[in-house]
């Protein structure tokens, strides 16, 4: 199964991080993005901001193989 993640980080003025993860159809354009973030920047709302989007396949539960560590399982 592959779905695709946008993921939001804000950098708040008072040193925080927030992020904001969200499933979308397709990846956005970098404008439409910087549409809604930068004119918060350019505000003095936030210090800076990030956003990356990532198309990610995911497996199956019953196809994942436990991984054996044998330092452990000794």
């Amino acid at each position: 199964m592959t779905k695709t993640f946008l993921l939001i980080f804000l950098w708040n003025l008072d040193g925080t991080i927030v992020n904001n993860t969200v499933m979308v159809d397709e990846c956005p354009a970098i404008e439409i993005v910087r549409e809604q973030f930068q004119p918060m920047q350019d505000m003095g709302v936030i210090k800076t901001w990030a956003g990356y989007c990532q198309e990610i396949t995911f497996s199956p539960f019953n196809d994942v193989e436990k991984k054996v560590d044998p330092e452990v399982d000794a």
